[in-house]
């Protein structure tokens, strides 16, 4: 029997839900994305909050075939690689787990997170504690809040700037967090916005990124029993750069969810299916995350993936 902890963003945080799921799911996934609204702080379509179902999460799916293991899931919606970096050193210094299942996330920077206060960063920086907020009945799948963690929402750059230059990064960050914004906890002189957007995309910031992924190879398997890696989506930097992570670090070996199932797909029937046909028919209400079948999908991926393989033995 091992404890394996699960660590990464909202695809293996839990499966969303909503009252009005159905009828969102009738609609072509990028309009479902505009019925998006706010309920307060908490995410929410129709006006109506989203909900949480952890039976049909794909770790769960997961604990069903692999009942000799316990999981812990630590995964946090909006979270990036630096949240699962200090995460690592938490669980490195707790004997609660001894493997670990690792989501390589989209790229997101920490500093342009909404809910951190800058001047309690020192003492918020690495988490010291956690506690279970919900576990399935056979207690074989537990899930975590992190006690000094916050809420915090790791803002991301989103895919649109892949190709995007410094000057549309400065744009998009004096947009959300400029001086009198309304729309932002957090306002900046445009000489500071403009200082932190050089930082991000400075080779400071990319080495630091490039020591976690080559940490996840090197370091934690000498820490833990057994580390496996898997990937939704890229995990690649979102602006230019020569640095191809999975290549460098990876030897192009970590397939990542959605090409693989787009690729498969359209293998099926060229002719009628497409990227969009799959993302209509396996994402949820939300248009970007699965829904039950998807998440059936998942495990089916994971379960092909050797490094994941050698965790769950």
């Amino acid at each position: 029997m091992a404890n394996i902890a699960i660590l990464g963003s909202s695809y293996s945080d839990c499966l969303y839900r909503h009252v009005h799921e159905d009828a969102l799911q009738a609609l072509p996934h990028d309009e479902r994305k505009l019925r998006r609204t706010q309920h307060g702080r908490e995410s929410a379509f129709d006006l109506i909050p989203v909900e949480s179902d952890y039976k049909n999460h794909w770790v769960n799916m997961l604990s069903t075939k692999y009942p000799q293991h316990t999981f812990h899931v630590f995964a946090k919606g909006g979270s990036g690689w630096e949240y699962t970096q200090q995460l690592l050193y938490m669980l490195s210094n707790s004997n609660i787990c001894d493997r670990v299942i690792i989501e390589l996330q989209n790229y997101r920077a920490m500093i342009l997170s909404e809910n951190i206060s800058f001047n309690s960063l020192a003492d918020n920086t690495v988490f010291l504690d956690y506690e279970i907020f919900h576990e399935t009945e056979n207690t074989l799948v537990k899930w975590y809040h992190l006690i000094n963690g916050g809420n915090w929402w790791f803002d991301h750059l989103e895919k649109g700037l892949v190709d995007s230059s410094y000057d549309k990064m400065i744009n998009l960050m004096k947009n959300k967090y400029q001086l009198n914004s309304n729309n932002s906890k957090l306002n900046f002189t445009n000489e500071v916005l403009e200082y932190i957007a050089r930082m991000i995309v400075s080779p400071v910031y990319i080495i630091r990124y490039q020591q976690y992924l080559l940490s996840l190879m090197s370091v934690w398997p000498k820490i833990f029993d057994k580390v496996g890696i898997w990937a939704f989506e890229s995990f690649d930097l979102p602006y230019l750069t020569d640095f191809n992570a999975n290549k460098e670090f990876f030897n192009n070996k970590v397939q990542l969810f959605d090409e693989t199932m787009w690729k498969n797909w359209i293998k099926e029937d060229p002719i009628n299916n497409s990227v969009d046909s799959w993302k209509d028919k396996y994402f949820g209400f939300d248009g970007f995350h699965l829904n039950r079948e998807g998440m059936e999908l998942l495990v089916d991926f994971l379960l092909k993936q050797s490094n994941i393989q050698q965790v769950l033995k």
